[in-house]
């Protein structure tokens, strides 16, 4: 068609690129111009251009140099030999770069869905990033200097520059050579030389950006692999880099503590919950924790690192009771900071060592022996850290004293000391009384000696607690009498609430932070009201005679304190299965390894290999086999012995 249109003399008179527009012959007089509707395509297609540059400025921040290649390549495709897709409706070209479609009349459609614009270097910037890479500084100083104008901060597609290449290619003459330039950007280079894990070059960058602008050390900087959330002290601190946190944290860096679990703080908490991506929340919050909980990081920021460590892992566990989600991580990263604690307690050598250890640092001049740390390692359940030898040993000396030939005993003269301590509590008693510093009274003030004696008293108190329950009936005249041990049974009641009592008084609210506890003082107030109401059957009993002629039965005091008194015994008697944790073999160290849940695993096994044995069972062979067998033993009640 265009051929015929050139044999018969039609020449195209217009200048625009992409005119389809044509003319007749004209004389030699006239000056050739574009025709409206190139002209409204050419306005059109520079209002695109426009739009692109400034689209591509502020996403990805190139300089106007690549922008406007950038534009040359999308006039290159733009050209009629480029493939363009066609529509009934509209004409749509489709370019390799372009991150919208255009309609007929070149305006850029915004009801499309966006595209990702990828930046692609050109042939100098792959020479260059190439040379960067293989670490060639004679050619990379080179081309720096007969190069004029040439962007150093060109980005490849995966959003490297050469100098983050550099970093990461612990090229560091490299990185000062490129740090030496004019118009070298930083980014997150600080956040690459962290993970890199280079000293020097993180010096490196430091000092260059205090030559420039100090701020930008602390401020977030966009980047293409770390979320903004992480920041160079939190991203050391879980690699676990000691010489560069030290290093952080020396130039002022320092991670921001989150608020407790669960604080709903109107301040800051509900109003992040609020206006925050509740994911961005939830891994910035557990990428702090990871920080913190390092050991690298807790040794150089904590004065006392066993005693932070205590409190961060029941951080640790109350914040994984509140994000489920993490809920694992939360309890792994908790376990890791119990597990370092017994680490540092597992460095001591010797007994001095040791004491240092388990005192707080204003107990070191004083004389008392009161091992607060012990103590706190026993609240905040450090079970790692007291089970390590080193603390086990110093326990173990606390709690017998010089008693170093108890643990040589056989279980049948232990149980006969234990018993025979009970003719022996009055003489203590009077012994504490009138001579409190001799040896006799020292020796019973120790640990093992004052639970041995509570254990004999509490026998001889469970003993009276079943006379009562075998004496029988009183008849209705003596209902308001006691018998010999009653007396007995109300001052023991009131003698362990008022230790119960003295206990809290001393160790306040985290007294009932143990179950134990809560557990006998409800034991204890159920006897004493038990207690409270026999003395008001004793003192109403007189004036309640005429009432039982008169068959007014209003108020027995009597009858409430037998059916409490029932109660309470029971609980009494379920109190000995906790003294068993004393005991290795009963205690809960064994259940805890060995859980019904493993015994329960155990048996089937036991049971599968029986089965195996008398050929009763296979998983594809003899499965009808296994079938009949079972169900004759079902019949029969005839099962294998394990």
């Amino acid at each position: 068609m265009v051929k015929e249109r050139k044999k018969s003399g039609i020449k195209n008179n217009c200048k625009a690129p992409l005119c389809f527009c044509w003319h007749g012959n004209q004389s030699s007089d006239h000056v050739p111009k574009s025709c409206p509707a190139c002209e409204k395509r050419k306005k059109h297609s520079n209002e695109f251009h426009k739009c692109i540059k400034q689209e591509v400025e502020l996403s990805s921040g190139y300089t106007a140099e690549t922008v406007s290649t950038f534009t040359e390549d999308l006039e290159k495709e733009s050209s009629p030999k480029a493939k363009a897709a066609t529509n009934k409706k509209h004409k749509r070209y489709k370019f390799e770069n372009l991150s919208r479609f255009l309609k007929s009349e070149s305006k850029i459609l915004c009801n499309e869905p966006q595209k990702i614009i990828f930046p692609q270097l050109l042939k100098n910037e792959k020479y260059f990033h190439t040379l960067v890479n293989k670490g060639n500084l004679e050619k990379v100083d080179k081309f720096l200097k007969n190069t004029s104008n040439f962007n150093v901060n060109c980005t490849d597609f995966q959003g490297q520059t050469p100098l983050i290449i550099a970093i990461k290619n612990n090229n560091l003459e490299m990185v000062r050579l490129l740090l030496q330039q004019d118009n070298i950007t930083i980014a997150d280079a600080i956040l690459h030389a962290v993970k890199v894990g280079n000293v020097e070059i993180l010096q490196l960058v430091l000092d260059h950006i205090n030559t420039t602008n100090c701020r930008i050390e602390f401020m977030d900087a966009p980047s293409f692999e770390f979320p903004p959330y992480i920041t160079p002290l939190v991203l050391a601190a879980e690699m676990g880099n000691f010489k560069i946190v030290s290093l952080l944290l020396e130039r002022g860096h320092f991670i921001p503590r989150p608020h407790k679990p669960q604080c709903f703080c109107k301040a800051e908490c509900m109003r992040i919950f609020k206006s925050e991506d509740p994911v961005t929340v939830a891994n910035s919050k557990l990428h702090v924790y990871s920080a913190l909980s390092n050991p690298v990081y807790i040794c150089q920021m904590a004065n006392d690192p066993i005693l932070a460590a205590f409190k961060l892992s029941k951080e640790l566990k109350t914040a994984g009771l509140m994000d489920m989600v993490n809920k694992v991580k939360y309890y792994k990263l908790a376990k890791d900071v119990r597990v370092f604690a017994a680490q540092l307690a597992a460095l001591c050598y010797n007994k001095e060592e040791v004491e240092v250890i388990l005192k707080e640092q204003n107990e070191s001049e004083r004389k008392t022996t009161s091992y607060t740390k012990l103590k706190k390692a026993i609240l905040y359940k450090q079970k790692e850290f007291i089970s390590s030898p080193n603390i086990q040993y110093k326990v173990e000396e606390l709690w017998s004293g010089r008693w170093y030939t108890w643990k040589t005993y056989s279980k049948p003269l232990k149980l006969f000391i234990i018993f025979g301590r009970v003719f022996c509590l009055p003489f203590i008693f009077l012994s504490h009384c009138c001579f409190p510093t001799s040896h006799w009274s020292n020796f019973h003030a120790t640990p093992i000696n004052r639970f041995i004696n509570y254990l004999s008293s509490y026998f001889v108190f469970l003993v009276f607690v079943t006379l009562h329950f075998y004496t029988g009936k009183r008849d209705v005249d003596k209902d308001w009498q006691f018998y010999a041990y009653e007396p007995y049974l109300m001052w023991f009641t009131f003698t362990s609430m008022l230790s119960n009592f003295l206990l809290w008084y001393r160790q306040g609210r985290n007294y009932f932070k143990f179950y134990l506890n809560r557990y006998c003082m409800a034991v204890d107030a159920l006897f004493l009201i038990t207690s409270v109401f026999w003395l008001m059957s004793i003192s109403s009993h007189f004036s309640m005679n005429n009432l039982v002629e008169n068959n007014q039965n209003f108020f027995y005091p009597k009858q409430l304190a037998e059916n409490l008194f029932g109660i309470a015994a029971i609980l009494a008697y379920i109190k000995l299965i906790m003294f068993c944790q004393m005991e290795y073999h009963l205690g809960l160290v064994l259940l805890q390894e060995y859980s019904i849940h493993t015994i329960l695993n155990c048996s089937q096994l036991k049971l599968k290999k029986k089965m195996e044995k008398a050929h009763l069972f296979h998983p594809l062979k003899h499965s009808r086999r296994w079938k009949r067998a079972f169900c004759k033993m079902k019949r029969t009640k005839n099962y294998p012995v394990l």
